[in-house]
């Protein structure tokens, strides 16, 4: 063979393996665009079969609510309206079969606690309440209390007859203090709107029930002549110097204070007493 005829020969050979190789190539890049047509496709088809309206015959899903509820939502059964109008005490205050500390005690009305007023004392030291600890009514004393609501129509109750007290190992703390009269005290004096301004000392005797209190007022010996209330938180009576007299009023505040004034005329001025170290209540001046 001539070298032109060889020349002719091998230049076929390679636009034919050339061929070959373009062909390969748009075989490679076709299957590669249908794949991609093939997942564009099947991904249109998720998302119309997530968002389309179930057709009818098909079974959709909608979600409840728990029958129980979130506990700490729930709603508490309402409690029933009391009939009348309702008390609260500042401090534990024991609840009695009568008005007094003669009578025995039944219950206790705590701090926070309320229960339902049924009437009142001849006197307005009581009321008579629904007993928070048992059945029926009992009696509770009004220094720590506070009523809220009307009171109108509330009957007059008349105490049982008077009984011995009662007392027990396991009776609980009372806020009624057994309040002792008699001893030292140093009182102080002054208007019936504002602070004491002068402070004296006052020697307290009590004879049964029978309350006498002698104070030197700078030279002016005053004494104070009274009767101890039967729950011994009280003591009203007159009072005297060489000159003048009126009335006075004291009133237990705890356990090492009290409360009052004395008036002259229809002039009041307060007078209060401590002792202790309980210092002088606030306000001095009590009713």
């Amino acid at each position: 063979m001539s070298k032109q005829f060889l020349t002719i020969i091998g230049l076929l050979i390679i636009l034919a393996v050339l061929a070959a190789g373009i062909s390969a190539c748009d075989v490679r890049v076709e299957d590669h665009t249908a794949r991609e047509r093939t997942q564009t496709q099947l991904a249109a088809a998720v998302v119309d079969a997530a968002t389309r309206t179930p057709a009818p015959g098909e079974t959709s899903f909608k979600t409840q609510p728990f029958s129980g509820g979130d506990a700490g939502t729930r709603t508490p059964p309402s409690a029933a309206t009391p009939d009348g109008p309702l008390v609260s005490v500042s401090a534990n205050t024991n609840c009695r079969v009568g008005p007094g500390q003669t009578y025995e005690s039944v219950g206790m009305l705590e701090r926070g606690e309320q229960a339902e007023v049924v009437g009142y004392s001849a006197d307005w030291e009581y009321w008579v309440i629904k007993n928070p600890d048992a059945v029926g009514d009992c009696w509770l004393w009004a220094y720590y209390a506070t009523v809220t609501g009307s009171i109108e129509g509330l009957p007059l109750i008349t105490p049982p007859p008077t009984q011995t007290p009662t007392r027990t190992a396991t009776s609980t703390a009372t806020a009624t203090p057994v309040f002792v009269w008699e001893g030292i005290w140093s009182v102080a004096t002054g208007p019936i709107d504002g602070k004491p301004d002068k402070e004296f000392v006052m020697t307290v005797t009590v004879a049964g029930r029978t309350f006498t209190g002698i104070v030197d007022f700078m030279g002016n010996v005053v004494t104070y002549s009274g009767t101890v209330s039967e729950d011994l938180l009280r003591v009203s009576g007159t009072w005297s110097d060489l000159a003048r007299g009126g009335l006075f009023k004291f009133t237990a505040s705890g356990e090492n204070q009290f409360q009052g004034y004395y008036a002259y005329g229809v002039e009041r001025t307060a007078l209060c007493g401590g002792r202790s170290g309980a210092g002088f209540p606030s306000p001095c001046y009590q009713e």
